[in-house]
């Protein structure tokens, strides 16, 4: 006797998104119990997953120069755990300089992380939020040509006014010494210990003599 099962379709579930809310005090905007609570909302109303909330609220507007221990825990906890965004309520909520927001970002996107920003309503996540990822890029290279051309023009401005750039030299003293003990056959770094400098001085000074 051959009996018949009905086999039933396997029914695909996706998976829960697993997110982390981050938020930051302003000094005229919503507070940080707000910004988290209306992210928790979008994060229901999605059905994903709250693992954990991180909030600074005490930062030093005057003096800090970069994002507040909460900021700093969170990025610490993006390469410990498994996540598959960020939620955060503005874009200025993240970093307090431009470096800092590119770094972050190009984190997330390394840790194949994404981002949620609700006021910009960016999901990088979804195909319309995707660039967001090449423009932190685009950023990162402008800020970079930025400081170059700041570097370039200060050595220029600098010799023009007649300043000596690049590592001070030794005495000549000290040169005759170096000169002196290698052409006793002495190795560089007994010279540099017997003097009490650095190999790197006792090489520079035996590179321009040659």
């Amino acid at each position: 006797m051959v009996l018949f099962c009905k086999i039933r379709k396997a029914v695909h579930i996706p998976m829960t998104k697993r997110v982390v809310l981050y938020a930051r005090q302003s000094r005229d905007g919503i507070s940080v119990a707000n910004q988290l609570l209306i992210l928790t909302e979008v994060a229901n109303s999605k059905n994903w997953f709250v693992v954990k909330a991180y909030g600074d609220d005490t930062i030093n507007y005057t003096k800090d120069k970069t994002s507040g221990a909460e900021f700093r825990e969170l990025c610490k906890a993006l390469t410990q755990s498994e996540v598959d965004l960020v939620m955060v309520f503005s874009i200025d909520r993240l970093g307090k300089s431009l470096q800092e927001l590119v770094t972050f970002l190009s984190d997330l996107q390394a840790s194949h992380i994404d981002l949620y920003l609700h006021k910009q309503e960016l999901d990088t996540s979804t195909p319309e939020g995707k660039p967001l990822f090449s423009l932190c890029r685009l950023f990162g290279e402008f800020e970079n040509s930025i400081i170059s051309e700041r570097v370039t023009a200060g050595i220029n401005r600098a010799r023009s006014q007649g300043k000596t750039l690049g590592r001070p030299r030794v005495s000549p003293e000290t040169e005759h010494q170096i000169l002196t003990y290698r052409a006793q056959g002495m190795a560089m770094k007994p010279i540099a210990r017997t003097l009490k400098i650095g190999t790197s001085v006792v090489q520079r000074v035996l590179r321009t003599d040659s």
